[in-house]
């Protein structure tokens, strides 16, 4: 293309008067604004890790719930119990949803669905129903809390 007697290149974004053009304005706006998200995301994770870890050093979250073996490292999100490698597997067999805690994300409502759940509010509950009586059970999925009412 050629301007004023001189060869513009083609990946010059600038025009006769050497101001940038809309569209590369416009552009640079939507890259800006992609990046706030993207830092927003970033820190939400971040948060949400915290928290989980945290949530990790509580005494009743040491263990995994079924087998008490040290360290447990997966999250099953129909009981929201912290479990070993093993039963995450396990869980996984069952068609149980089941989230690594260092590779997955956690959403906001998950975390929340975890400090309210968690293996204390799990192992209240079993013990519960060993002796007979009932307490409150939060569960998140509905098939399951149809099959735990028939119990």
């Amino acid at each position: 293309m050629v301007v004023t007697g001189q060869i513009r290149k083609k990946d010059d974004d600038t025009n006769r008067l050497g101001r940038t053009s809309r569209t590369r304005n416009h552009f640079l706006f939507i890259c800006s604004k992609f990046q706030e998200v993207e830092m927003a995301n970033r820190k939400e994770d971040e948060k949400n890790e915290r928290i989980i870890r945290g949530l990790l050093k509580l005494t009743e979250n040491r263990r995994c719930i079924n087998c008490n073996s040290m360290g447990p490292q997966y999250v099953c999100t129909n009981f929201w119990t912290f479990v070993c490698t093993t039963y995450s597997g396990i869980y996984r067999e069952f068609t149980h949803r089941v989230k690594s805690v260092s590779m997955a994300k956690f959403t906001s409502q998950e975390v929340i669905a975890l400090q309210e759940g968690g293996n204390k509010h799990q192992l209240a509950a079993r013990v519960a129903a060993s002796f007979g009586t009932c307490i409150e059970v939060k569960v998140y999925d509905e098939k399951l809390a149809l099959l735990l009412s028939k119990l």
